[in-house]
């Protein structure tokens, strides 16, 4: 707060002018001859604890604005990250409950999200596939969904409804509807 700061340059002001103007007194710390002597001072000295006191004053002032702004900075960066938080529940919750399988793979090909409905429709659930690269989930079980997906990665092209079937933990075929996105922008490229 810019008064604590005021307030500590003003003790610091009044010390360094106190120690500044009494050096070299001899007699007890209250000897009244030596003190009129030492306030005496010639203008070398006046100017030297004059500048020394202006900077302490203009420290404070700065860091009184600086503490402030910081504060109010604070102040928004926790309300955007509650609102961002927010959001992504929103969304998290959304894209969970969504009744359509869903998997989001980034641009190396890990799985990063992999909703509910996949795990149903796959037989596979998320602990055991998130993070892991979806060739090695999936390329013996579904090698034409792994291909669609690479094509897709590789060529930053993304590939319309298309029909493919996968093979069941039980080993029949299921007819899978696919659909891909590609995920991020010209300024920063395929993210997944």
């Amino acid at each position: 707060r810019l008064a604590g700061t005021l307030s500590v340059a003003t003790l610091a002001a009044l010390i360094y002018a106190f120690t500044s103007t009494t050096q070299g007194m001899s007699g007890g710390f209250f000897d009244l001859q030596q003190f009129r002597q030492a306030y005496q001072v010639n203008d070398e000295i006046f100017y030297a604890v004059f500048l020394h006191v202006c900077t302490f004053y203009l420290v404070a002032f700065i860091s009184g604005f600086l503490a402030a702004k910081l504060r109010v900075k604070e102040g928004e960066l926790s309300h955007t990250s509650e609102k961002l938080e927010r959001v992504q529940l929103d969304t998290d919750d959304i894209l969970h409950n969504l009744h359509s399988g869903l998997i989001t793979v980034d641009n190396r090909g890990r799985i990063v999200y992999y909703n509910r409905a996949a795990e149903a429709i796959l037989g596979i659930s998320q602990a055991e596939v998130k993070g892991r690269s979806f060739l090695e989930v999936f390329n013996l079980r579904m090698p034409e969904f792994c291909e669609r997906v690479l094509s897709v990665l590789k060529l930053a092209k993304p590939n319309l409804r298309s029909e493919t079937q996968i093979i069941g933990k039980d080993g029949r075929a299921i007819p899978l509807g696919l659909t891909t996105s590609i995920l991020g922008d010209e300024r920063i490229g395929i993210r997944g």
